[in-house]
Parts: structure tokens; C-alpha cells; sequence
């Protein structure tokens, strides 16, 4: 438990093998961080979040089959999804996310202790929300 929480579930969604496998690793190193699903594309990304419980979606920005209108679901929904925190190879695609409501972006050129943070600073968040809503 971290604080009060349970470990963080986590999605990762990139079409690379080997970056969802590096990304896994790097995770489950950390006992605050579990990942529970993996997707190497969008069709099945719906389906897999829901399923799955996620806290966090780590979502490849350039995912095959990723379109606004799927991303503008996942933000802005009906029904409550995780918080998502978008990766690129592309310096241009912070700006994109940033543009459809996506807050937390990670490079993938970042090194990997900045996912950990970015994760860590959401579990924080997660938290603080917790506590908020005992309160009330």
C-alpha cells in the first residue's frame, strides 16, 4: 500500500513489443506500480482499460487506429477513465496531447526514471483525492 492506496494499475499501450515489455520491467521493479493489460492497438483499448481496472493508461501517441474521436472519448467520456499519460518519439505530439486534454506526456527519449516519476506524481494526486472524498 502507498499512502493509503493500493498498487497503481497500469495500461500500456504502444505497438512495440519490446518498448511494452522495457516499459513492464521498469514498472513491476517498483512496488508501487502493477501492470495489469497490454495493447498494441487501439481496437482493443476500450475493452482492455474497462477490464482490467486501470488506474493509469500509458498510451503510445502514435498507437495504430488512434483517432481524436477515440482519444476525445477516453478525456472527456461519459464514463470515467484513468488518467492517461501519452508517449511519443515526437517532440510535436506534446503539444497534440496537450491540446486534447492530456496533461502528463512522457519522451520516449526520456530516461526511464521520468516515468516513474510522472506515475508517482499521479499516484500522489490519486491521494490526495482519496482523502478528499473520506472527508466528505
Amino acid at each position: 500500500m502507498f499512502y493509503g492506496v493500493d498498487m497503481m494499475r497500469i495500461v500500456v499501450a504502444d505497438d512495440e513489443t519490446a518498448v511494452r515489455s522495457a516499459l513492464k520491467l521498469l514498472l513491476e521493479q517498483d512496488n508501487r506500480f502493477q501492470v495489469v493489460g497490454e495493447v498494441c492497438d487501439a481496437a482493443s483499448l476500450m475493452m482492455v482499460i474497462e477490464l482490467a481496472g486501470a488506474d493509469v493508461l500509458l498510451l503510445d501517441w502514435e498507437l495504430p487506429g488512434l483517432t481524436t474521436d477515440l482519444v476525445a472519448d477516453l478525456v472527456e467520456g461519459k464514463r470515467p477513465f484513468p488518467p492517461i499519460v501519452a508517449m511519443s518519439s515526437r517532440p510535436e505530439a506534446r503539444k497534440a496531447a496537450h491540446n486534447m486534454g492530456i496533461n502528463h506526456f512522457i519522451s520516449k527519449s526520456d530516461p526511464p526514471n521520468r516515468v516513474r516519476e510522472t506515475l508517482g506524481k499521479l499516484m500522489i494526486d490519486k491521494v490526495h483525492r482519496t482523502s478528499e472524498v473520506r472527508r466528505t
